[in-house]
């Protein structure tokens, strides 16, 4: 990078931290962060998309980064390498994981095994559980038949779907 641009950063980095909202502790703006991304009840857990939060700048991506309970609510509709970037920052949290339009494979239940001690809820939307999707659903049953200790809620929605869930009786 030439030492023009490098300059025109630092004076940019220099000029964002005297900004009002960056005058607020860290643990303060986290807390705002927090409100945006906090599940208020079982039906409402929210997948929230931190990118724009990351590029503010680079003390609120540092921010970002180091907390946790930013990356609770998970959404396994994007990238593996994303999902697995999404539970290792949440550590050491419990997580919530939607599956949405996103079917369960055998590399999601490979990568959600060594957490299975921090998952609280795991979601299926009704859009989602139709065959012939429904069956891979059943590529998480060694995930749900261990012991999931922090589990509140497993939610499986179906609409006017008759699906064959025996499987499900092994885990609940």
């Amino acid at each position: 990078m030439q030492t023009r641009q490098r300059g025109a950063l630092r004076r940019r980095a220099r000029w964002n931290s005297k900004a009002p909202v960056n005058t607020l502790p860290n643990e303060i703006i986290a807390y705002i962060f927090r409100l945006g991304t906090t599940p208020r009840g079982h039906d409402d857990v929210r997948i929230v998309n931190l990118v724009p939060l990351l590029a503010v700048c680079r003390s609120w991506r540092d921010l970002v980064c180091s907390t946790p309970t930013l990356w609770r609510a998970i959404n396994v509709g994007r990238s593996l390498e994303w999902f697995k970037l999404c539970l290792s920052r949440s550590a050491p949290c419990d997580v919530d994981i939607n599956f949405g339009y996103e079917e369960p494979s055998e590399n999601i239940t490979t990568i959600l095994m060594p957490h299975s001690s921090r998952i609280r809820s795991i979601t299926f939307p009704a859009c989602y559980c139709s065959p012939p999707k429904f069956k891979s659903i059943e590529s998480l049953h060694p995930l749900l038949a261990n012991p999931l200790v922090p589990l509140e809620t497993l939610s499986i929605s179906q609409k006017n779907v008759d699906v064959n869930t025996d499987w499900l009786s092994d885990v609940l």
